[in-house]
């Protein structure tokens, strides 16, 4: 990292970190589940995925996985990051910085998901899961109980390692709003315009959801910057400047998100 925490890098790794979560989410995770169930996908932009059935359809099981393995892809993801942060052993790097913001979205976006769909609207994966599961109550508490802890291990992750992108000699206050607010902010601001060209006769609800996938589900990165910091631990020196490389490959992937996957893709 730069002795100043560039923003134009930060604001580049988070748009890039925030689209890898989504498109794998809908491609990968729930395209993936269907092929596997002997479907294929059919359509997908920045919120939704549709099938093509095999013949008979889906089982109820078999919907079920395709519906949770966004989720499901996502939380494999954000362990497999961890373990690649970890791996670096604190480098403080724009890998190892990439790596770490890719987790908490991964955390708090997957965690809150899973917890709280069930009490937001009847369209979200979660809770089309619910659907005829029983004893509904037991399935519905072990989803809060299950997301609950993915945000609470999402939030015990960032506590403990933040640190490493800090230097002690300028405002940690400052630094801080770089790597927890900005990132917040973009993730928030993509997915919120990319939300406005899905198609929907409904645009206020679009809007809604994409604002509240990451504005709302996010906020725990607000909580951490908040949240008096052990500056004893973070180191004076420093690695890496201004990447103007991420920083093209954060406007394209910006730009591939909000006006063509926002606008969805017919496979």
């Amino acid at each position: 990292m730069s002795k100043k925490l560039d923003i134009y890098t930060i604001i580049a790794i988070s748009a890039i970190a925030w689209v890898i979560l989504i498109i794998s989410h809908e491609v990968v995770g729930h395209g993936g589940a269907a092929y596997i169930n002997g479907g294929r996908l059919a359509y997908f932009d920045s919120m939704f995925a549709k099938f093509v059935e095999p013949e008979g359809g889906f089982s109820f099981w078999q919907s079920k996985f395709n519906t949770a393995a966004g989720s499901l892809l996502n939380i494999l993801m954000m362990v497999a990051a961890c373990f690649w942060f970890v791996k670096l052993k604190n480098q403080k790097t724009w890998l190892s910085f990439g790596l770490w913001v890719f987790v908490l979205y991964a955390a708090f976006q997957g965690g809150c998901y899973i917890a709280f769909s069930q009490f937001i609207y009847k369209t979200m994966d979660w809770h089309k899961i619910l659907i005829g599961l029983k004893p509904q109550l037991l399935w519905r508490i072990m989803l809060l109980v299950v997301g609950s802890g993915i945000i609470s291990w999402g939030f015990y992750f960032g506590r403990k390692t933040h640190y490493i992108f800090l230097n002690p000699d300028l405002s940690i206050k400052i630094q801080k709003i770089k790597i927890l607010i900005v990132p917040w902010l973009t993730a928030s601001v993509i997915a919120t315009a990319a939300a406005v060209y899905v198609p929907s006769d409904n645009r206020w609800l679009m809007i809604m959801g994409g604002f509240g996938n990451s504005f709302n589900f996010l906020i725990f990165m607000v909580i951490l910057s908040l949240i008096p910091s052990h500056v004893e631990y973070a180191e004076r020196s420093t690695s890496s400047d201004r990447n103007f490389t991420l920083i093209i490959g954060g406007v394209v992937a910006i730009f591939l998100y909000v006006f063509v996957f926002g606008s969805g893709i017919t496979l």
